[in-house]
């Protein structure tokens, strides 16, 4: 089955949309420091509570979603514009939402329970509202009901690979018929304690740690084509792999019937302390000799959303031209002893 990414959408720190993506495709200045403990103040990635969006208009809503789930949503609404789909729409409600995220809700469980500490007005002063927002499918959820889609729906919380893990899950759905249309990707909100914790564990996120969300738009090219839509890259294969182990990615690429040596593109997506000489070992000893880039050195460590924003940088870069129409490869670590690969062809 014919599989392509016919529309990508990005929540940064650098902002959102189309701009947003040339800026990432860049090298963006580090953004400014911000204390996550007494004494400790690190470069952060932060996009905010992201108040009076343009797209709050296309939600009336939109003020009740926190803003884990806000993230999720404006990256999106900008992967259903380039994919031509103007959601809520008929034809797609059958489409589905599969999200990763390494943290979660964090931040409104954070909120919520401090009702529960204080004695004046316990858990009876909680707002119904902060109630929403205190489960990690929040994201996936609130895309789901506001631009009626009501597929499979499904989130992963697995560590720094979920993002990878949701577009592996994606492209199962739609390979099994599950759904013709699947939005895809990661997002997350970070909380100071959570970096705090990450440098006093000495897997300090490099070069920094960034909030955000990135969403595919994954559909069969049947589906595509039946509204008239140039996809941005044609989705080759996925799979879940054991990490570090270069028999089986061999096999992986034999599979498909793909040389190693014809790869001429190959991004890395790592964990936030990264294990780049590893995987690049992995690689070569594949027979994969395209040297890696690893986007996080450039656009921070965006953890369950980095392997889609890896995924999106390079389907738009083959778009443009500005990266050889050969496969392309994708390498993002999961959890401990996993990872997934992905092979994009032009459109």
């Amino acid at each position: 089955m014919d599989l392509v990414i016919s529309g990508v959408g990005v929540m940064a720190h650098l902002g959102d949309g189309p701009e947003a993506l040339r800026a990432l495709l860049d090298r963006p200045d580090v953004p400014d420091t911000e204390e996550v403990e007494e004494g400790l103040s690190v470069p952060l990635g932060r996009i905010g509570r992201l108040r009076n969006h343009p797209f709050a208009a296309r939600y009336d809503r939109f003020g009740q979603l926190d803003s884990f789930s806000r993230y999720a949503f404006v990256a999106a609404g900008h992967a259903l514009d380039q994919a031509d789909i103007q959601a809520p729409d008929e034809r797609y409600e059958g489409a589905g939402v599969i999200f990763g995220t390494a943290f979660g809700c964090q931040e409104a469980n954070l909120q919520f329970d401090q009702f529960s500490l204080d004695p004046a007005v316990g858990l009876r002063g909680a707002s119904p509202l902060a109630f929403k927002g205190t489960v990690d499918n929040a994201p996936a959820g609130w895309v789901s009901v506001a631009y009626g889609l009501r597929g499979v729906n499904a989130t992963f919380v697995s560590g720094f690979g979920a993002g990878a893990e949701a577009m592996v899950a994606a492209a199962a759905a739609i390979e099994e018929g599950r759904a013709e249309v699947v939005l895809c990707g990661g997002v997350e909100r970070l909380l100071g304690l959570q970096i705090a914790a990450l440098h006093r564990a000495d897997y300090a996120p490099t070069p920094y740690a960034a909030e955000g969300a990135v969403v595919l738009v994954l559909e069969t090219a049947q589906t595509a084509r039946g509204r008239e839509h140039t996809p941005v890259a044609t989705l080759a294969a996925t799979r879940r792999l054991p990490r570090g182990n270069p028999d089986a990615l061999a096999r992986f690429l034999r599979d498909i019937d793909l040389d190693p040596a014809a790869v001429q593109t190959v991004r890395i997506a790592t964990g936030p302390w990264g294990d780049r000489e590893a995987t690049q070992a992995t690689l070569n000893d594949a027979g994969v000799t395209a040297t890696p880039t690893a986007d996080a050195e450039r656009t921070g460590q965006m953890f369950a959303a980095q392997a889609p924003l890896s995924l999106a940088l390079m389907a738009a870069e083959m778009a443009g031209g500005a990266i050889p129409a050969a496969p392309a490869l994708l390498h993002a670590a999961g959890e401990e002893g996993e990872a997934f690969v992905f092979v994009l062809t032009p459109a």
